[in-house]
Formats: structure tokens, C-alpha cells, sequence
């Protein structure tokens, strides 16, 4: 297991390579549109976006009128996201640190903002998010579809970035349930960098004993942002889950 890669790996870097602001801007109001029908979101709701990166959700429902607070433990992510929205809320944090009680009507943990860490440690990441929402608030977490990414295993991938090419080799646990990668990115003129990733992969089950242990109780699970049935060939894995105390 790359232990704490993910302290570090979201960082300019990243931000310049991984994020397609057209195509976020583009996508985005279509994701919280699914995502307020989905979490039976009131006017004026207070919604926590846990990992909540550069902020791209937040400012969308922030914009529709709900007050957000986004937490997130890169500064790069929240630099950006304070710039781009000064008004707004941003909190640099990690999740198991987070301590609202019961401040929160909704939370929202998006695009596989979850996982990174062991299995205890992600349990206690839960913990906190469920200890931010009030009873009978609502979370929406969105990570990998790990039955598609099973069926579609690629060990290695090549794509082009900006800032050079990157060949990223893939190592699947199924033990463990974990995903991991190496990544050699080569940059125009520079000394090759290495960069690796180790994500734990839920299936509904899983993710079902972990949410339970942490007060939350699944309501509903899709397979997409067009609210899609979750299924064998569903890239992502959403679930809506309700804290019950």
C-alpha cells in the first residue's frame, strides 16, 4: 500500500494534468441536478462537500442557494477554490479530523474522494461525515464501479497530458479490494517523476457494513449521474445513504 500518497498527490500537478475545466463546467450543473433530486435537497439546505477538490460542486450549489462548506485536505485544491469563490466556505482539513456535529442537512463525497487509506481509517473518515449531518440528513458518495473495473481490467494505459506523456501501470488486489497504480510521467526535458495511487474498491455489500457502522443506512444506489441502475456494467457506484440516530 502507497501509505499517505494522496497528502501529496493533489497538488498543482495534478490540478494542471487531471482537471478539464470545459468539460467540468460543461458536466457539472448536470451532476448537482442529479444530485439535489437525488438527496431530496429543501431550499436553503446546508450541504457539507467532503474532498471537495477546487471547489466545482460547491460554487454550483452555492449558486442555487444552499449554503455549502467544502472541506479538503490539499491547499493547492482549496487555493484555487478560495479564489475562484472568496465568498464561500472552504476548510482545509482532513476528513477524520473533521468535528461538526449534526450541522448539516446533506454531505456529498464525489468522483472517489474516499478510500485512500485502510480500512479502519476509512471507517473513521465515514464516522466524521456522518457525524456532520443532522438525523435523517442525507449523504450521496460516488466512487468506482468496481464490478466494470474488474470486467475491463487494462494493467497499462498511455495518454498524453500537458505537461508530458504518462504510462500508468496497474496492479488490482483482489484481496484486498484495492486498486493501485504506478505512474512515470515524462516530461519534456526533465528527469522522469513517479506517482502512485492505492484506492480501496467497494462492492454495495462492503459499502453497505461500513456506512451501517457509521449510523448511515443506504436508501438508494445508481450506477451514474443519469440515474442509471447500478449494474455489472456501471462505471460508477453512487449511493444515497440516510443517518438513522
Amino acid at each position: 500500500m502507497a501509505d499517505g500518497w494522496w497528502q501529496s498527490f493533489f497538488d498543482d500537478w495534478y490540478l494542471d494534468n487531471w482537471i478539464d475545466p470545459a468539460s467540468y463546467d460543461e458536466r457539472t450543473p448536470a451532476q448537482v441536478d442529479f444530485l439535489v433530486e437525488a438527496l431530496g435537497l429543501q431550499p436553503g439546505a446546508c450541504v457539507l462537500d467532503s474532498c471537495c477538490g477546487e471547489g466545482r460542486h460547491s460554487r454550483e450549489f452555492a449558486r442555487r442557494g444552499f449554503r455549502t462548506v467544502g472541506v479538503d485536505q490539499s491547499e493547492d485544491s482549496l487555493e484555487r477554490a478560495r479564489r475562484a469563490s472568496p465568498d464561500l466556505e472552504f476548510r482545509h482539513l482532513d476528513l477524520r479530523d473533521m468535528t461538526f456535529d449534526r450541522e448539516f442537512d446533506a454531505a456529498i463525497n464525489l468522483f472517489t474522494a474516499f478510500g485512500y487509506m485502510p480500512d479502519e481509517e476509512n471507517q473513521r473518515a465515514m464516522n466524521a461525515i456522518a457525524s456532520a449531518l443532522k438525523p435523517g440528513g442525507v449523504l450521496a458518495l460516488d466512487t468506482m464501479g468496481r464490478d466494470w473495473l474488474v470486467r475491463n481490467f487494462r494493467a497499462t494505459d498511455w495518454r498524453r497530458m500537458p505537461s508530458g506523456v504518462l504510462l500508468e501501470e496497474r496492479h488490482y488486489d483482489a484481496v484486498a479490494g484495492r486498486i493501485c497504480a504506478k505512474m512515470t510521467i515524462l516530461h519534456d526535458g526533465a528527469a522522469p517523476e513517479v506517482r502512485e495511487t492505492d484506492i480501496r474498491l467497494y462492492t454495495p455489500l462492503e459499502m453497505t457494513s461500513l456506512l451501517r457502522e457509521a449510523g448511515l443506512e443506504p436508501v438508494r444506489w445508481y450506477g451514474g449521474y443519469d440515474g442509471s441502475e447500478l449494474g455489472l456494467d456501471s462505471r460508477r457506484l453512487i449511493v444515497i445513504a440516510r443517518r438513522t440516530m
